[in-house]
């Protein structure tokens, strides 16, 4: 969608409504984009939304159009062409919608493509280097070989060469026993070029569901996707919370509706020193506004870093539940809101730790006749087999007792190695969990595991 020079800038709208005499406050610039905006994403038809890129250019004092033209001038058209190349790259290579099983299992991300190609050109060059010094001796042609490995690799196994975190699914008729779903339903690459995906929740929305998840490189993100079967997703353009205000990385989303067509985000943001816990607020789940700090544990605490928010309505209000981390390990701990805004002092959970597991990835669950379960992760030691376990509520969300039985076990062909974050919705003829799931068969598989392993042992007491 192309925006006009009015829609982009606020000053020049504002000069336009003042020449015609007329109220600014009884036009909406951006009706026609909703619009439309709903129109196709009703039909499941890809779009690009040049709006967001034109204003963030103006913002910083860059004109994208001629003067006292409608036409673009050469930032607008660069604008344009990094807004749209990705999408078309992305459709291409079937990364969006990448819940279809046997195409996503079929393709490299663009970082193992990429390195590919690079180690495919190393090694040509170094054989043509061979060539010329020693000519045609059998242990010469050793690179040539090589080569011929990682072209078969790129073209036919598509084995990738590092590890991924991707969002996968499972399905369960009661809540408690899960079956795998096939398939990816968010790869990394795609449209925001993520090195990692996870963190998902997903929710109901006009004609489907929208799914908010961590993305982009290492300093994430939280972006959206849009499904209307809940399996195959389309990543939406633009950030639903970006970087600024001292935020280094933000993660963790979940999104609770309160009342009135509003929509409040809890998620974790560090500023490279401490994680805490914001909140904001919506009423189309796009667009992000109010960003305000809902826990802050305080630099002095045994557990100063706040992170992994679920939030859920209770009787009187809203209760949270957080993972907590420092020196003293990991803990989770609860906290009561009557407006879903201020929150009460937290205290630690009890009856969820078990055999010095570590505990991560809190989720709220409640089944139709109102029982309250939370889903978490936990592994011990190293990460390597970390699995979903489940708890039921005893009291009001404070004390808990485990359930043996329940959850998710890592295995398949993307958890092979891992499973959290887990996110539950309901969907017709019961539950979906969305989560995290790592790293799968990669030729550093070795390295990977290694690496783990270690830093776990470093870090044991």
């Amino acid at each position: 969608m192309v925006p006009d020079r009015l829609q982009v800038k606020a000053d020049y709208f504002a000069h336009y409504i003042g020449w015609l005499d007329a109220d600014p406050g009884a036009y909406d610039r951006e009706k026609s984009y909703r619009l439309l905006a709903d129109f196709w994403r009703g039909g499941s038809i890809a779009f690009v939304d040049l709006l967001l890129y034109f204003r963030r250019h103006h913002d910083v004092g860059e004109c994208v159009y001629l003067d006292h033209d409608i036409h673009w001038d050469v930032k607008g058209r660069t604008a344009a062409v990094r807004a749209v190349v990705p999408v078309l790259e992305a459709m291409l290579s079937e990364s969006v919608g990448a819940g279809a099983p046997l195409r996503s299992a079929r393709r490299l991300p663009p970082r193992d493509t990429r390195w590919g190609l690079y180690l495919l050109a190393g090694l040509g060059l170094v054989q043509a280097g061979l060539f010329v010094v020693t000519g045609a001796q059998s242990w010469g042609w050793l690179p040539l070989a090589g080569a011929a490995l990682v072209a078969v690799n790129l073209i036919l196994v598509k084995r990738p060469f590092f590890p991924y975190d991707r969002i996968l699914s499972a399905f369960s008729s009661d809540g408690f026993h899960w079956r795998r779903e096939p398939g990816i339903r968010l790869d990394v690459g795609g449209l925001q070029r993520s090195c990692q995906v996870y963190s998902p929740c997903a929710v109901a929305a006009e004609g489907g569901w929208r799914m908010f998840y961590r993305g982009g490189g290492y300093d994430s993100r939280i972006f959206s996707a849009f499904s209307t079967d809940g399996l195959t997703w389309r990543e939406e353009l633009g950030e639903r919370v970006g970087l600024g205000g001292g935020n280094a990385r933000v993660d963790f989303p979940v999104v609770v509706p309160c009342g009135q067509g509003q929509w409040r985000m809890y998620y974790a943001a560090t500023d490279g020193e401490r994680w805490r816990i914001f909140c904001r607020e919506s009423t189309d789940l796009l667009h992000w506004e109010g960003e305000r700090i809902a826990i802050d544990m305080g630099a002095a605490a045994d557990y100063p870093d706040a992170m992994d928010p679920t939030v859920i309505d209770v009787e009187g209000g809203w209760r949270m539940i957080f993972n907590a981390s420092g020196t003293a390990g990991y803990c989770f701990y609860t906290a009561f809101s009557r407006d879903g805004a201020d929150w009460q002092s937290p205290v630690p959970c009890r009856g969820l730790a078990a055999d010095g597991a570590k505990l991560r990835n809190p989720s709220f669950f409640r089944l139709a006749n109102g029982k309250l379960y939370l889903y978490f992760s936990e592994y011990a030691g190293s990460i390597v087999g970390s699995r979903i376990a489940c708890a039921a509520a005893v009291d009001d969300g404070v004390k808990w007792q485990r359930q043996e039985g329940g959850g998710l076990s890592s295995g398949g062909p993307w958890g092979e190695h891992g499973v959290f974050c887990p996110a539950i919705t309901p969907v017709p003829g019961g539950w979906r969990m969305y989560y995290g799931g790592y790293w799968g068969r990669h030729w550093c598989e070795w390295l990977t595991l290694y690496h783990h392993r270690r830093r776990a042992r470093a870090s044991d007491p």
